[in-house]
This record gives C-alpha cells, structure tokens and sequence, in this order.
C-alpha cells in the first residue's frame, strides 16, 4: 500500500509581511542549546590542579628557568577558532560568566545581570547549533588565548558526559603566562589535548585541544578561567567588575547572530536525539517543482523585537517572495521552521533562500529540478493527497484519501498527535485544539 505525506501549517506562531506571493509561514520550535548549570570546575579539583601548578612553578624558579615579568597585565584573545578547512559560519555562543555574587541566593555578572549561576568560576563557551555534530567533527579548536607556558595538563578521560557528575574527572591545559596569571582551558575532547608537554611554550592562538564534554559538563563546551594568585577573576570590563577587561577585543554582553540558514524535505527534517547522540541536520539541497519546502533558521541571543528579512531569490535573482519577521522574546538559543509550496511552473536551476539580520545576510542555495513531483517520483496515480485550506485554523479537509487506512498528524519532530481510520476517500478533522506550529499529514498506513 502506498503512503502519502503531507505537509500542513496550522497558524504559524510568527506572522509575516510578504510582498508578491504568499509569506513564508516560521514558526520556532524550541530553545534550543541549554547552559550548563553545574559547577565545571570542583574545589577539590582546583586545589589539585593548584597544588600541581604551584610545585612546578617552584621547580621552573628554583632552576632559574622563570621568573616573574614586571609588564601590564596578560591581554587576552579568544580561545576558539574554527579548524581549518572548516566552514566559515558563526560556531560558539558565550553563556554562563562569572558569578560575581557569592550569596547563595542571588547571581550577579560584569554586566549587572545573571548570565550565571551559584558558584560559577569562569565563562561558558557553547558549540551551536548541532554541538555534538560539531564535536564529533572536531571543526572547534580550543587555543591559547595568550603566549604562555603549559603548567599543567592532563587528558584520556570520558568526553560525552550529558548529566551533572561530581566526581567527573576533565580533560584540560592550563597555562602560565609572564604576569604570572593561568588561564584554563576545560572539557577538552579525549585525545585531543596538544602533543606539547609541561613545560614548553606556546603562541597566542595555537593548539591545545578541541571542545568537549568532559568532567563536570552537559554538553560540548570550552570552560575558560582566568585565574591571577589563586583566585578567579572576570576578564570582561562591565558596570559590576570593578576590574578593567584583560580582552584585546571585548565582545558584546549580547551577540545577536544568525548561526544557519538551511533547506530540508518535509519528510526528513533536522534530529535532535537524546544526549550525547549526534544531531541529524538532514539538510536537502534538490527539490522539485509542486514540492514543499522547508526553511531553517538558527540563532542565537534573539531579541525582543528583533527584526529578520526573509527573501527566496529565482535562478535569475529575481525575488520570488520576500517576508518579514519580527521576534517577540529573547532566547539564548532559537531555531525556525517555515514552509514554502514551490509552483509547478518554478523555473528549475540554482534559488538562494537568504535572511538578513543586524544588518549582515546569509544565504543558502539550493536547486530546483525540471520534474514536477508526480514525474520524479513514478507514482502509479496522479492522485495526490490534498488539503485545503491551508494554513488551515479549525477543521482540516482532505481529499484523495487512501479508504480503510490511517490518517496520521504528526509534529515536526515525528510524534502522532491523532490517528484515525478513513472511511471514504474525503476526510475532515477537527485539529481546533492543537497549537500553533507546523504539522504533518500521512496516509496509506494499514492498522
């Protein structure tokens, strides 16, 4: 028996302006990367790896191979890069800073606010979106956020930890710098920690490992401290550090970006299995004309207000649609889904689906072919499941139904939602109940 998909939207959550066709209907799906909130680095494993640091610093003065430098204070770089023949799309998102405030029930940032959470002794450095693809790809390398000395080091510890584990045990470098500051480089990748032993220097911006999840961590991150007399300090200037920044270049408290732009079939959307699983993108480039398409979009530090301009461009740059998105909260971490019926008279060769946000656009291609669906797929009838309208508000009618098997709606992450058997080859159903969102309809499968 064969099956039909469907993909229907029921009142996307975010309504758009369009000129020409009809607008792109987003609708977000979920937060997607969470902060951390565990302590990453114990007190008992800071006094280990402080008692080692402090005996080899000893034994480097003691030899005459070091001595205390008189200059400025250490100045910092990021300590992320992509790797190279990665490609050159945003990768991190800063979360969690310094928690400035050590009252047990209050947080407190640089900046006044409480990107934090009790205790924490660093800053947060998240891979999105699809940070376990990203980890098991090794795109992200970790490097030396200033010329040093590697004091201590340690690596061949379990990197996929998903829960809050006191006892786990990191992957780390920490190096010394001519002011006598370390910085830590934490939750490395098992068996990616820099071939360079104890004792050897290395330049601002090289090697030392890749992100990880390793030790007390819940998911691939960089925790990066800066720590000057045994103490953790805030590198980020704000208006609650009374410190001025050790950055050469400051980031921004908020970095609103748009991480991904991508295309998908909707019957194979992007996959977000349980921890520590790696992530499906299912990213689909060719389509036909008469298919649905389906628009991805990935953020980070979204707005309230924030304002996104949607536009699908033909082979010859012409604007086939173009809409306008306005966000209505803020979210560390976001993702959009929104769907597109491309006509059956579509000219086939290269679209490009781009968005512009603050100011920067990015684009994504992807081809359309010369067949229509019902060419390219070699179905035995031209009878196709339709339904109508769509989107579609209260009751749902389709026609061209398969009798005596199911009707299925699903959401977009595969879940039934209803399933009901079709007693004739016309079908309504009452959907006034679900949320708004983007759905899905199959029909063919035999109870």
């Amino acid at each position: 028996m064969k099956k039909q998909f469907l993909l229907i939207s029921f009142m996307a959550l975010h309504y758009l302006l369009s000129k020409g066709q009809s607008p792109i209907s987003f609708s977000l799906q979920e937060v997607g990367y969470p902060l951390p909130q565990a302590v990453c680095i114990s007190d008992s494993a800071f006094s280990i790896i402080q008692e080692n640091i402090h005996n080899n610093i000893a034994l480097w003065e003691e030899d005459g191979l070091i001595k205390r430098s008189q200059r400025s204070q250490v100045v910092l770089e990021w300590p992320l890069k992509l790797a190279a023949g990665a490609q050159n799309l945003p990768y991190h998102v800063t979360g969690n800073q310094i928690d400035l405030d050590w009252n047990a029930s209050s947080l407190l940032d640089y900046n006044c606010g409480s990107r934090t959470y009790d205790g924490h002794n660093g800053i947060d450095i998240g891979l999105w979106p699809f940070g376990w693809k990203k980890m098991a790809d090794e795109i992200v390398d970790v490097v030396a956020a200033a010329e040093g000395t590697i004091v201590e080091k340690h690596d061949g510890e379990y990197d996929q930890n998903c829960v809050w584990t006191s006892s786990a045990i990191a992957n780390y470098v920490v190096l010394l710098h001519a002011d006598f500051s370390t910085t830590y480089y934490y939750h490395l990748k098992k068996g990616s920690v820099t071939n360079k032993s104890i004792g050897e220097t290395v330049s601002v911006g090289e090697y030392l490992g890749k992100v990880g999840s390793s030790g007390i961590s819940t998911g691939p991150h960089l925790h990066f401290s800066l720590v000057i007399d045994g103490a953790f300090l805030e590198p980020f200037e704000g208006a609650c550090n009374a410190f001025p920044s050790f950055w050469a270049d400051q980031r921004p408290y908020y970095e609103p970006t748009l991480h991904l732009l991508a295309t998908h079939s909707p019957n194979l959307l992007p996959e977000f299995p349980p921890c520590p699983m790696q992530e499906l993108p299912n990213i689909q480039t060719e389509f036909n004309p008469g298919e649905y398409v389906i628009f991805s979009a990935f953020y980070h530090d979204q707005q309230d207000g924030d304002v996104v301009l949607h536009k699908i461009t033909r082979p010859d740059n012409s604007v086939f649609v173009e809409s306008v998105q306005i966000m209505d909260s803020y979210l560390y971490t976001s993702y959009y889904f929104g769907n597109y019926l491309l006509p059956e008279d579509a000219p086939p060769g290269v679209w490009k689906y781009c968005a512009t946000y603050y100011g920067q656009t990015t684009c994504t291609e992807f081809t359309l072919n010369g067949m229509t669906p019902t060419s390219a797929e070699g179905l035995d009838s031209p009878e196709r499941l339709l339904a109508f309208p769509n989107p579609v508000a209260d009751v749902l009618t389709l026609t061209n139904v398969l009798p005596e098997t199911a009707i299925e709606v699903r959401d977009v992450f595969g879940k039934a939602i209803t399933s009901e058997i079709a007693p004739a080859r016309e079908q309504k159903i009452d959907i006034s109940g679900l949320p708004g969102g983007v759905y899905f309809v199959r029909n063919g499968i035999i109870l």
